[in-house]
């Protein structure tokens, strides 16, 4: 008899308060205004027909101006360098 009593009262707890379905905010966790910049310039000299140096960079910006759960505004400062030679 006991168990009968705990199955009744877990089919209760499921019958319980239902769930609210109001769903009209949902259109604006789609409402975006994002600005992005990506800016890269380089360049490369060859010394001869084995060897070169080359320079980069490379400005990243993003504007979320709408942040819902995390502020997703930042900058980028990327620099590179490479040598190569060729055997």
């Amino acid at each position: 008899m006991r168990n009968f009593g705990l199955a009744a009262a877990g089919a209760g707890a499921l019958a319980g308060p239902g769930y609210d379905y109001d769903l009209s905010t949902v259109h604006e966790y789609s409402d975006l205004d994002i600005e992005q910049i990506d800016l890269s310039v380089g360049a490369n000299y060859q010394f001869d027909d084995n060897f070169s140096v080359g320079l980069g960079f490379t400005y990243l910006r993003y504007d979320d101006d709408e942040p819902y759960l995390y502020d997703g505004t930042g900058e980028a400062y990327i620099s590179n360098v490479n040598v190569s030679y060729l055997f």
